[in-house]
């Protein structure tokens, strides 16, 4: 799987100003619905609450992987929104969440897309370097770069 062809430059959106998790969520669903992605903001955030509720997508260094599957999602994509400050997020080194790589999959892709997606994402933020030099850009166009070089 190309996981270029699932993410654009209107997709990604870096120095928001976000408290809390459900403000991420909130943020990804805006995003997805200006891309064409969804056609419900408040379905997909309740997907993405849902999922959470059955264990954290928090992972190591700031990062998370929240991910939704319903029939509101039109086309599978990523979407990544980076907040200014850290927020708390239940994550597997207990710290707080800067960056959220959210995987947006039509249901009926549920088994094949949401799979290679998780194992794309994942195989690029176990590298060190990656989440290092992600986590030090601060403006859409350089994610984006960054993201084109290594996948």
């Amino acid at each position: 799987m190309d996981l270029k062809e699932f993410i654009t430059l209107e997709q990604i959106s870096a120095e928001n100003n976000l408290n809390t998790k459900e403000e991420f969520f909130s943020r990804i669903a805006e995003i997805a619905l200006k891309s064409g992605i969804i056609t419900s903001e408040e379905e997909v955030i309740e997907g993405l609450k849902a999922r959470e509720a059955k264990g954290s997508t928090g992972l190591l260094d700031g990062f998370a992987i929240p991910h939704a599957q319903n029939d509101t999602i039109k086309r599978a994509a990523v979407v990544i929104v980076k907040s200014i400050n850290r927020v708390e997020w239940e994550s597997l080194d207990e710290q707080p969440v800067g960056t959220a790589i959210c995987l947006l999959v039509p249901k009926d892709q549920a088994g094949t897309t949401h799979i290679d997606f998780l194992t794309e994402v994942s195989r690029l933020l176990m590298d060190d370097e990656f989440r290092s030099e992600l986590n030090k850009l601060k403006d859409n166009k350089s994610i984006y770069n960054l993201l084109l070089e290594r996948l």
